[in-house]
């Protein structure tokens, strides 16, 4: 991004003439200076007005420029959420500006409060939204909007926090965050590491006012793989609460009433605890059931600490429906009516919480079962997972909220073993180079979790479509015959697929000789998925601007034999090798057998997140790796 530099005093004395009416903004702020951006944060201004008792007036004023269709499509609606119990939004000012400099007003028809849509499984009446949509965007023209957000009541009293960004997908020119607080307010301040957000306060009107203000942000360009935005970007947090055992005690306060049972669950717990011998079980059982018989669906948002405050368990174990939070409730209520000390707990699986101050960066609820001086965590919002956590929930930040209060934790990264594949497949070559082929897997972790989700999920035709699709580097024409799944509902056992399927052409023939490469060559089945969400191969850039995030560790083992078709012998088999590296190690190991091949890969991840330093000597080990998976096996005809 070539560097822009935008006056302030010029744009708060152009915008903030109501009468005025042409505007023109920097005449730089092209595409061609800014080859990445569909759109440029021109200006944007917070300013936070905070009380004792933790009530708040903002206001938002921002001017965005539209460099691309994309950007048009992005901006061209604005929506700012609001919990009527909590606060108020109002739309000030809407406007764009369109590339010559005219002004045209957002007609007050274009200003909507509306219900959130229902989204996936949630419907909240009580959520709104006020929604801006502005006129005859077109590319090059800007929108302005200046918006307040008045909080008459705070869900936590008597404290304010926030996580402010100050980086986006978008360039950023000019941004600023006033915070006026009264100046016998105690509060803290987190600030981004490199500096390059600056900071001056002063005194005025009996507040202290505190100022963070940066300019030329270049945008987050994505990349496959990578961490939460919030994780990467530039970003300060302020809290005025003293510490996380103070957030852990307010929660554990919503929650305390809500664990109380009545006959009928206590008739199914009976019911679902036969034939349990140990702890473990009873709390495997209590999970599941909650986990599966109870759908993770929301309707609305009530009470004083509505969006907070679980649902009594009793009301969720009725219904049969609840988020995060009352699935949570009820779950400790069950485990706590057996016996078992557990609690909620606040956390994030998809981003980083920040451990220094105590800033509400939570999204979801679980539950942590007491185990000596530690907890084991759970969460019955996931489906089809064996274990009593999700795999992808490792290394996330965790609030166990109890009488006492607790200190922020974070989830165990746990070793390569507990996320693992094995897969044993024969081949049966054929003289054409074709085969028919078994293959069985066994899935562990989140493998095990994959495989139930498709099995229950996906109809047979869809399944068979990928399994298809995903072997297709074998060879052309790979047909799959059967798929037997073993029961993913039975989490007592290893998840399990077995698959048949044959192929026309996967080894080459060429007069008396035949060549192939192993059909799982370049570890597609047993190394990382390059889908984990992340959309695209993560080796497939040179070098990285972030780190790539991994989830998890893993294992996976796969063993296939091939058997020789009559006629032929073996002359030549790939060499053994071992790639041994920080972020893997691969041992690839060839035998010949009587009338056939046998081949070994075993693939561990040994980390969960590779930093861009370190990710140039990654990417050489994968590609090293892929290199020594083509090497053929030569037969020829005898």
């Amino acid at each position: 991004m070539k560097r822009v530099f935008v006056v302030l005093g010029i744009v708060l004395i152009l915008v903030g003439c109501a009468g005025t009416k042409t505007i023109k903004l920097p005449e730089n702020i092209t595409r061609d200076n800014f080859p990445n951006a569909n759109a440029v944060v021109v200006f944007d201004s917070s300013v936070v007005d905070v009380q004792p008792d933790g009530k708040f007036l903002s206001r938002e004023h921002a001017i965005i420029k539209i460099l691309t269709m994309k950007g048009k499509a992005e901006y061209a609606d604005q929506t700012f959420s609001y919990y009527t119990m909590y606060d108020t939004v109002r739309v000030i000012r809407a406007r764009v500006i369109k590339e010559d400099g005219r002004i045209i007003d957002v007609p007050r028809e274009n200003i909507k409060d509306v219900k959130i849509p229902a989204m996936s499984k949630f419907f909240l009446p009580n959520v709104r939204m006020k929604k801006i949509t502005f006129p005859d965007v077109e590319i090059g023209d800007a929108i302005e909007y200046i918006v307040e957000d008045e909080m008459r009541a705070p869900p936590m009293e008597n404290n304010y926090d926030a996580m402010v960004m100050f980086q986006g997908t978008d360039p950023i020119l000019h941004q600023v965050y006033v915070l006026k607080i009264p100046m016998d307010v105690k509060w803290k301040v987190y600030n981004d590491e490199d500096g390059m957000v600056k900071y001056t306060n002063k005194n005025e009107k009996g507040k202290s006012v505190h100022i963070w203000e940066i300019k030329d942000v270049p945008g987050i360009i994505r990349e496959p793989l990578m961490p939460a935005i919030t994780d990467v970007a530039k970003k300060i947090l302020i809290s005025t609460v003293p510490s996380w055992k103070v957030w852990s005690k307010w929660y554990w306060g919503l929650c305390k009433d809500k664990f109380a049972v009545n006959d009928t669950m206590i008739a199914v717990m009976d019911s679902l605890l036969k034939g349990t011998k140990t702890k473990m079980d009873t709390i495997r059982a209590i999970y599941h059931y909650v986990a599966d018989e109870v759908r993770y669906v929301g309707t609305t948002m009530s009470g004083k600490k509505g969006g907070y405050e679980p649902f009594p368990a009793t009301k969720t174990f009725r219904q049969k429906y609840g988020v995060c939070r009352d699935k949570a409730a009820l779950m400790v209520a069950m485990l706590r009516h057996l016996g078992i000390e557990a609690y909620t707990v606040l956390t994030n699986p998809a981003m980083k919480v920040e451990k220094e101050i105590p800033v509400d960066q939570f999204n979801h609820a679980i539950v942590a079962i007491k185990e000596g001086d530690w907890y084991i965590f759970s969460d019955p919002t996931v489906q089809f997972c064996k274990d009593l956590l999700a795999p992808y929930e490792q290394n996330r930040g965790v609030l166990v909220c109890t009488p006492e209060g607790e200190d922020l934790a974070y989830t165990e990264i746990l070793p390569p073993d507990s996320n693992t594949s094995n897969v044993a497949a024969i081949f049966n070559l054929n003289g054409d180079g074709g085969f028919e082929g078994e293959i069985n897997i066994v899935g562990k972790g989140m493998n095990d979790m994959g495989l139930r989700m498709l099995a229950k999920m996906l109809s047979p035709d869809r399944i068979k479509q990928i399994f298809e699709g995903s072997f297709q580097s074998m060879g052309s024409g790979v047909a799959i015959d059967t798929i037997i799944f073993s029961d993913p509902q039975d989490y007592t056992k290893p998840m399990n697929i077995k698959i048949k399927l044959n192929a026309d052409e996967f080894a080459l023939v060429q007069g008396k000789k035949m060549r192939f490469t192993s059909p799982f060559s370049g570890g597609s089945s047993v190394g990382i998925s390059v889908g984990r969400g992340g959309g695209g191969d993560p080796f497939a850039l040179e070098k990285r601007n972030y780190p790539l995030y991994l989830y998890s560790k893993s294992k996976s083992i796969a063993v296939e034999r091939i058997k020789i078709p009559k006629g032929y012998r073996v002359v030549q088999i790939p060499e053994d090798y071992t790639i041994d590296s920080d972020f893997m190690t691969v041992k690839s190991t060839w035998k010949r057998k009587v009338r056939s091949i046998e081949h070994k890969t075993e693939f561990i991840m040994k980390k969960i997140e590779i930093m861009p330093e370190e990710y140039p000597s990654a990417r050489k080990a994968m590609k090293e790796m892929q290199e020594k998976s083509k090497r053929e096996v030569i037969l020829e005809k005898i």
